[in-house]
């Protein structure tokens, strides 16, 4: 003969159903932390620690409160409000399933540039005399470049005009190399 292995109670043991009157195992509560990240952070990529204390579980049964850091991968153009799943890094409790933690990435304002979705702006000021000859624009990136912008010779530049500069903006995730673009207000 066989075995003598009932095929429901491997089905039951899968699915929580039938005999016994077993129920689902209970899981800790996932806990949610903002995690505010500078702008430069999300343009050049970063890794942040994150201090937690939580309580752990010993095999008797036993709870104590431990401190434990998170290594957190800000990736280059990382969205803002994008969620960092730490899979079972809550509280423990015996018998149940240990919760997560959920860290949720709040963008810093930056004094230069505004993000808006792969884009940025920023605003400059240029002289009258620039405004009718030409005007040469530096200024130091996230990353640290010179960028140099200049508007052709003898083009007039109008008050609250835009410049656009291919590729100066946020990095696209998941493709290193393209960027979005710049957006320069006079």
């Amino acid at each position: 003969g066989g075995a003598g292995v009932d095929p429901f109670d491997i089905f039951n043991s899968f699915f929580g159903g039938g005999g016994g009157g077993r129920s689902r195992q209970r899981k800790t509560q996932d806990v949610m932390h903002k995690l505010g990240v500078p702008l430069e952070d999300l343009y050049n990529g970063a890794t942040k620690k994150l201090a937690l204390n939580r309580h752990i579980a010993d095999s008797q049964g036993r709870v104590t409160k431990k401190k434990e850091v998170l290594e957190v991968r800000i990736e280059r153009g990382m969205e803002n409000g994008k969620k960092v799943v730490f899979k079972e890094k809550a509280d423990e409790m015996p018998g149940a399933i240990t919760g997560d933690v959920i860290l949720i990435v709040q963008q810093a304002e930056h004094r230069v540039f505004k993000r808006q979705g792969p884009h940025l702006t920023m605003e400059r000021d240029i002289s009258l005399r620039d405004a009718l000859c030409g005007f040469k624009l530096s200024f130091a990136h996230m990353d640290k470049r010179q960028v140099v912008v200049e508007s052709p010779k003898g083009q007039v530049t109008e008050p609250g005009s835009w410049v656009c500069v291919q590729g100066e903006g946020m990095p696209i995730k998941g493709n290193s190399f393209n960027k979005g673009n710049l957006f320069i207000r006079l």
